[in-house]
């Protein structure tokens, strides 16, 4: 509606300058991070950088001691992979999350959208469980084997149903090069308010074109604070003063 739309065009607004003043790639991946969510009320918002030397896109993630780790996923792979490859936006939206949408594991790993029960899990415990009756079949409850079996398949289903939406858009230069991907997910429905942080899994909402233009037009931000950032690390490498 319109006031949505006024909201959305005041984020991005907002968003904007704080892009304007982030001088360093990492000010503009937490920018991305946790302000981007709010403009186009997604759950989760990460920035994956094109390597074109590598062929791959990245986006480095808080690890233990105040290190940080490498996502790297293949450019055609998953869902960053193949916008980074195509140069065009992509909404998806499904009742679970996986090949069904094409998001590579990173992907779900780095949006912190994993299933809470995964699939392997679930094997083991089915195998266990009839190895167990196997070979004690006096001693065992079968009923009881049969509940937890059950309740095991029900969690790893519930587990899925964890992200329902996404959208992916591609942050280009000038000159159409792809720097990176904003990759978003968990599109919260209106009725649970506007803001970062409340998509509800197994929600119905979707991303609309209304969103999609919203992160382009964050997007064509990111691109020049990008280029900005590049500039001043090459300017300070060369000690060039300002």
């Amino acid at each position: 509606g319109q006031l949505r739309s006024k909201y959305q065009l005041k984020m991005v607004v907002r968003v904007g300058a704080l892009l304007a003043a982030a001088h360093d790639q990492q000010s503009i991946e937490n920018t991305v991070e946790t302000q981007c969510g709010q403009v186009i009320n997604a759950q989760a918002v990460v920035l994956f950088l094109v390597d074109a030397a590598s062929q791959e896109v990245w986006s480095a993630t808080p690890g233990d001691a105040g290190g940080s780790s490498e996502v790297r996923i293949p450019i055609g792979s998953g869902v960053v992979g193949r916008v980074a490859h195509s140069g065009e936006s992509l909404a998806a939206h499904a009742r679970t999350m996986g090949d069904a949408m094409g998001l590579h594991d990173r992907e779900a790993q780095r949006l912190g959208v994993r299933p809470l029960c995964p699939a392997w899990a679930v094997i083991v415990v089915v195998l266990v469980l009839v190895l167990v009756v196997g070979m004690y079949p006096t001693m065992v409850n079968v009923n009881l084997i049969h509940a937890v079996c059950a309740c095991v398949c029900v969690l790893y289903c519930v587990g899925q149903v964890h992200a329902t939406s996404l959208l992916a858009v591609p942050v280009k230069d000038q000159a159409g090069t792809v720097l990176a991907v904003i990759l978003a997910a968990n599109k919260a429905s209106e009725s649970s308010g506007i803001g970062v942080g409340v998509g509800v899994a197994g929600s119905s909402a979707r991303f609309d074109d209304d969103d999609t233009a919203a992160a382009h037009s964050v997007a064509d931000d990111i691109a020049a604070a990008l280029l900005d950032a590049i500039v001043s690390t090459l300017c300070s490498l060369n000690c060039v003063p300002p």
